[in-house]
């Protein structure tokens, strides 16, 4: 038996480099030039040995979306996705792979918790003091934490072999299954539920330090984000965590590079239509002349309806339309160069975190820049859902030199999904792929890389069966 096996092994094998060794060219475009978009252009290239034409559609003049570091106090500075977990094996194979130097995320100093009135928990510089409180407050919780981020991490790692084995998904619940049995149910609850009564952690402990790390990694409280993504903010908030040295978009700057695409800067895509020979054709705000494709991968969100499908049938618009009820988060990050002020600090801490849903902000963090220039004055972050007042700059810092303003949606808005008509789908339609899809479970560089990966396969499928009809 044990032959056999090693045979039927052997032989899928076989099939699947045939299947990839002898795909046909084809033109491919890639609707975004974001991680997700710029690691499908990629995957195309890696996987046809450079045989697809593959055209990306940025609507800005640069490479990253969502990904980017900002001018500021004469140095750079990570606006969004601005860590990156050891166990991210895409993301850590392409900076070696391009030659980007890590450096670690975390600046040195120490943070608090705050609840408003009063610091609840404040990291000492001794490590064994750190874990003495912690083991105070959390009691067996300190235990059970590490054992729950663990076993998420390990399931989670699993699509790393699955993809290597060239296995695809068509939707989300789909790819979260392959992981484990138990994940599709996970965006069907929150995270406070699926904590306190599956795991047992304690109500004080979700409440204080869990709700803590969900307010800064994605504004929303434990009690009304859904549980996968929850889980993913609490793993990413252990282990070693790190950046790339000059920002963590050049990842997805060099994925485009080395894909050999052709990139359209500032091109914004409005039409999308289906023609009759199952082709796609493109337009845009800046060609007057529309582009036909074979297939078509959307890296970019599905929202207010700005790009129109034409003459496609009613199961793809009855999607579209329910995927409009899906709304992205707000973020404000605001770069404070100047003095925290004390009375609120305390002096206590570094950074400030809070686990208090209603706070003007959700955490005050010391930043270091992309690159190791010189700065006068100490760079904050600050996370809030709104713009600061001047009231609540000043509570923040007795000492302002310079603020600047990020204001714009930056992730998904994570409420369960189960009253969704339709959840999230990779396959749109045939030929038709959406990497985005994936960041309904959650939103992160690697999330977007593996869902470029499912999207990159899934053309190839497509392109391979439509070529041996």
């Amino acid at each position: 038996m044990k032959y056999c096996r090693r045979l039927n092994i052997a032989f899928a094998v076989l099939v699947e480099l045939f299947l990839f060794e002898n795909c046909r060219s084809a033109n491919i475009a890639v609707i975004g030039g974001g991680t997700g978009g710029s690691a499908v252009a990629y995957f195309l290239h890696e996987q046809s040995n450079g045989k697809h034409s593959v055209d990306v559609f940025e609507k800005t003049n640069r490479i990253g979306g969502r990904v980017r570091s900002k001018p500021f106090e004469q140095n750079f500075y990570e606006i969004g996705a601005s860590i990156i977990h050891s166990k991210n094996e895409y993301a850590t194979k392409f900076a070696k792979q391009f030659g980007l130097k890590e450096k670690s995320a975390i600046d040195p100093g120490t943070f608090a918790i705050t609840n408003g009135p009063e610091f609840v928990f404040v990291e000492s510089k001794c490590s064994l003091i750190t874990y003495l409180r912690l083991l105070r407050i959390l009691k067996l919780d300190v235990i059970k934490i590490p054992m729950f981020v663990n076993k998420m991490l390990t399931d989670f790692s699993w699509i790393y072999f699955l993809q290597k084995e060239n296995k695809t998904f068509n939707q989300l619940d789909e790819f979260l299954a392959a992981l484990n049995i138990e994940f599709p149910s996970l965006i069907e609850q929150n995270l406070v539920d699926y904590l306190e009564k599956e795991v047992g952690i304690r109500d004080e402990t979700v409440k204080q330090f869990v709700q803590a790390i969900t307010l800064v990694n994605y504004g929303q409280s434990t009690g009304d984000l859904h549980a996968f993504v929850g889980a993913v903010a609490v793993a990413g908030s252990g282990g070693s965590l790190w950046s790339v040295d000059g920002g963590n978009q050049r990842i997805a700057e060099n994925l485009v590079r080395a894909s050999k695409a052709n990139v359209m800067f500032e091109n914004i895509v409005t039409k999308i239509s289906l023609l009759k020979n199952g082709s796609y054709k493109v337009e845009t705000k800046r060609d007057s002349k529309p582009l036909v494709y074979d297939a078509i991968v959307l890296a970019t969100p599905l929202l207010n309806n700005e790009i129109q499908f034409i003459d496609f049938p009613a199961d793809v618009e009855n999607y579209i339309n329910s995927i409009q009820e899906l709304k992205y988060h707000r973020t404000v990050a605001t770069l404070v160069a100047g003095r925290l002020n004390q009375n609120f600090t305390k002096n206590i801490a570094d950074d400030i975190i809070t686990c208090d849903p209603t706070s003007f902000f959700y955490s005050c963090s010391k930043l270091s820049p992309v690159n190791p220039y010189p700065s006068s004055h100490d760079v904050h972050k600050v996370f809030s859902r709104e713009p600061l007042t001047k009231q609540q700059l000043s509570t923040l810092f007795e000492e302002i030199k310079e603020v600047d303003v990020t204001d714009w949606m930056a992730y998904p808005h994570y409420n369960s999904l189960k009253q969704l008509k339709m959840l999230p789908k990779f396959k749109m339609h045939s030929g038709l792929f959406h990497v985005n899809a994936i960041e309904w479970a959650a939103s992160a560089i690697e999330m977007s890389i593996i869902g470029a990966k499912n999207a990159a396969l899934l053309v190839e499928n497509y392109i391979h069966n439509k070529n041996h009809k």
